[in-house]
């Protein structure tokens, strides 16, 4: 029965739709990323792009991990009836210092790491991870700015923000003719920059406004 009483609730059937949407999207995303970079570069290429792809990540998994655990304690904070515009501000400027540092320790210890591990034909993986490493320390970044979306229950919007962006990736990708490990790594960063700034630009006058 509280089940079905949700059912019926409008806001709640939007909130749900929304998010729905918004996953469907990111599938889209993702499946046409795949898609393309298989199609484009060569064998061997794609397998330095994978092992790249595969370290980096794990540096995701590592901010997708510390997002679910302060995204919580972020809720309270905008929860707060007055000041809560300054304290996010200030909590997110500490998650991003520590996405930061793990960043820094990724691209430190990467090449290391990867050279004791491959045989030397694959260590042209190395620059390939360091960069996809870039577009990882975005994605956690936007990880901590769609969860404001989602606690004002802007769901239709971030679904909009990730068919814009899709878009956007695949017409970097028409228009640059991209056939290279390196090019297909910089339109990748490109779409998570993208993610990044339309979501943090949009959490942030949201959380100004109802502050």
């Amino acid at each position: 029965q509280v089940w079905v009483g949700r059912f019926r609730n409008p806001r709640f059937v939007q909130f749900a739709l929304g998010a729905f949407t918004h996953s469907l999207a990111g599938l889209a995303v993702t499946s046409w990323d795949k898609v393309y970079t298989a199609s484009v570069l060569s064998s061997e290429n794609f397998g330095i792009y994978i092992v790249g792809a595969q370290y980096a990540g794990g540096l995701v998994l590592i901010f997708t991990a510390i997002s679910q655990a302060v995204v919580p304690q972020m809720y309270l904070l905008l929860a707060k009836k007055e000041g809560s515009a300054v304290a996010c501000g200030k909590f997110f400027m500490i998650i991003t210092a520590g996405f930061v540092l793990l960043f820094s320790l990724f691209e430190i210890a990467i090449g290391p790491v990867m050279r004791l591990i491959f045989p030397v034909h694959f260590l042209s993986a190395i620059p390939i991870a360091q960069l996809l490493g870039v577009a990882a320390l975005l994605q956690g970044l936007y990880f901590i700015s769609s969860a404001v979306l989602f606690y004002y229950h802007r769901t239709f919007s971030l679904a909009i923000i990730t068919i814009s962006c899709g878009i956007f990736g695949a017409i970097l990708a028409i228009i640059s003719d991209a056939s290279q490990v390196t090019e297909v790594v910089t339109i990748a960063i490109s779409v998570w920059a993208a993610f990044f700034i339309l979501t943090t630009l949009y959490s942030a006058v949201l959380v100004i406004k109802n502050d």
